[in-house]
Formats: structure tokens, sequence, C-alpha cells
């Protein structure tokens, strides 16, 4: 099952769309997600919406390690990958 994401801020006076297919969402932080639709998954700054990475590859499920700035990723065939986070800004 495949959405498109709403993104409210924290304070709730502002509302940004997402239209990207999502399916699963990881919080890094409260400026950065990580969001996925079993077939792309993209890093997304929420001030400005601005899309920071998009890979696309089939997997089955991610998730954000918070205090490792690490990315975990498992494929269709269940290998798992761990992905530093690294964004200069």
């Amino acid at each position: 099952m495949k959405f498109q994401g709403l993104i409210i801020t924290g304070n709730g006076t502002l509302t940004r769309i997402l239209d990207i297919p999502i399916q699963s969402i990881s919080i890094k932080n409260a400026n950065l997600i990580i969001c996925g639709s079993n077939e792309q998954i993209c890093a997304i700054q929420l001030d400005d919406l601005k899309i920071l990475m998009k890979q696309t590859f089939a997997y089955e499920a991610f998730t954000v390690v918070p205090n490792d700035d690490a990315l975990i990723v498992v494929d269709k065939q269940l290998l798992v990958t761990l992905y530093r986070i690294n964004i200069n800004q």
C-alpha cells in the first residue's frame, strides 16, 4: 500500500505536503526524515522539503539508528546493508 505524505510541524502552524509515494518513514532528527516506497529511499530535510538523497533499489525494510548516524536496509534477498549518514550543510 502506498500513500502520499503529509507533514505538519511541531507547532501546528505550518503544513507541508510531500508529493512522493511513501510506505514507511524513519525519523533521524527534528529536521530530517528518511522515507521509502519499497523501490526507493529518500532523505528529506523538513525545513524546506529539500530532497537530500534519492536512491532507487528494492528493499524489504529500513531503519535509522539515530545515535550512530546509520541507515540499515534489508533488501529483497534479505541482505542487510549498513549506510553511514553524512549530510554536509
